[in-house]
């Protein structure tokens, strides 16, 4: 039993030749430092993202503060704030974007490389992984649907359309429509992730 459990063993062993080095030393040779560099640069964009949070919380503890003290200018610094919160969450989107194009670029473009090398065998299962979860798509929209929901409560309960407040309201419009673009985007191509994960064929 020993000897052919051994010999079945074998069989299935990938071929040791030098097709095979070369396969497996230009796999590995493409994938460490590309692996390295990815995720020193996930991890760049990841800090930007988190930064964007902390960087928000104290600009409202400010605005919140200025308004105390300067209600007279209470309309330009609460549409003006606007303008600043959605540049913040534009930044966020943005690094959210080039951390899903380093995840493409690993994924489609030197995945197809390297699998050419190595044969059937299956490897960087982590998207696929991913993919079979049920990823929610609330994580990739909160930020801009929370900021239009407080856009258009502050439109409504301010009467901006009414008075003057209106230059504040159709000064935000453009980064509005900005950070929204910016969200589809990134869902956009977070799905195509998904689904060529799932699928099997990045």
């Amino acid at each position: 039993m020993e000897g052919k459990w051994e010999s079945s063993n074998r069989e299935r062993r990938p071929k040791e030749g030098p097709i095979f080095l070369h396969a497996t030393s230009i796999a590995l040779f493409n994938f460490t430092p590309m692996n390295i560099k990815r995720s020193r640069t996930d991890t760049y964009w990841i800090t930007i993202q988190l930064s964007v949070y902390v960087i928000l919380v104290a600009f409202i503890t400010l605005i919140v503060l200025i308004l105390s003290w300067k209600p007279e200018y209470q309309a330009a610094i609460f549409w003006g704030s606007g303008v600043v919160i959605q540049l913040a969450l534009a930044g966020w989107y943005f690094a959210g974007l080039e951390i899903y194009r380093n995840v493409y670029y690993l994924e489609h473009d030197l995945r197809q490389m390297i699998q050419g090398l190595v044969g059937p065998e299956r490897f960087w299962q982590y998207e696929t992984f991913l993919a079979k979860k049920s990823n929610k798509i609330w994580t990739d929209v909160a930020n801009t649907g929370c900021f239009v929901i407080a856009y258009i409560a502050a439109i409504t309960l301010r009467h901006a359309l009414c008075n003057k407040e209106l230059i504040g309201v159709l000064v935000n419009l453009p980064f509005t429509v900005f950070l929204i673009f910016q969200t589809v985007s990134v869902v956009r191509l977070r799905r195509k992730l998904e689904r060529e994960a799932g699928s099997g064929n990045p």
